[in-house]
């Protein structure tokens, strides 16, 4: 199935909106030239040539470069100058960083809501296309992000699993439950290191206990236990090497295996 087919217009804002969100190295370059004239230029390409810079920078490799021209600018421009020159890249740097987690949290989200767990084809076509549409930076950077997202959301869903399963339990075990076993569970969840607030459970708590009273039979399956389950069903299927991603995850083995414990 084709990216295409999921609905692109969830990334099309960026362009429509005149958004161009750019490579750092690329912005960089030409945040000095806009600010700094040719003196900022002849900063930038003196900095990149002592620091060895490729045309594909690492994040460390571009904190050195920006060091490296920060220490120069100092020396024509002043530390006040500087400073303010460098800092309105930063606020943009990180207002288009936001922009871009954000379509491509929206991008994966339609393909959650759609096919569920996406595979790795599933986020290369995501990654392409928003580097077509307007992102002037490394495509496997973009790669990298929306594999690290899904990997939140799959570990998200196996974790409110594992939780609602406990609370379950709890309720099993003390139907007319006093507030000491209430603080007694909070501790036994902190214990098994599974991520939830206190304000959290108890209002996982409460639903449960109000649904078992007023007998509601025909809950829905949540999306945790659609996720969870599609997760642990690929582990066994030849289509596995589709989520590699995924499985080499040392985060998502642990809650598997407290998940297929239970």
């Amino acid at each position: 199935m084709l990216w295409k087919e999921w609905g692109l217009n969830i990334l099309s804002k960026a362009s429509n909106k005149g958004t161009k969100m750019a490579y750092p190295l690329t912005r960089l370059k030409e945040h000095l030239k806009i600010n700094a004239g040719d003196t900022g230029i002849k900063i930038f390409q003196t900095s990149v040539e002592k620091l060895k810079i490729g045309d594909n920078p690492s994040q460390d490799q571009i904190k050195n470069l920006t060091k490296e021209i920060e220490k120069n600018l100092v020396l024509f421009f002043g530390s006040a100058r500087t400073k303010e020159m460098l800092g309105k890249l930063e606020l943009e740097a990180g207002q288009e960083e936001q922009e871009l987690d954000s379509e491509l949290r929206g991008a994966l989200e339609n393909i959650f809501n759609t096919k569920g767990i996406p595979i790795e084809s599933d986020l290369l076509g995501i990654s392409g296309y928003i580097v077509t549409k307007g992102y002037e930076g490394d495509e496997k950077k973009v790669l990298d992000i929306l594999k690290q997202l899904s990997r939140e959301k799959v570990l998200l869903a196996l974790n409110d699993n594992i939780i609602r399963y406990e609370v379950q339990r709890f309720i099993d075990k003390y139907p007319s439950f006093k507030m000491e076993d209430m603080e007694n569970f909070i501790k036994y969840i902190k214990d098994k290191k599974l991520e939830v607030n206190r304000d959290a459970l108890l209002d996982m708590v409460e639903k449960e206990r109000l649904y078992r009273k007023f007998e509601e039979k025909n809950q829905e399956e949540s999306w945790q236990d659609k996720i969870s389950r599609q997760y642990i069903g690929l582990l066994n299927t030849p289509k596995s090497v589709d989520y590699e991603y995924l499985i080499v995850d040392e985060a998502l083995t642990s809650q598997l295996l407290k998940k297929i414990s239970k």
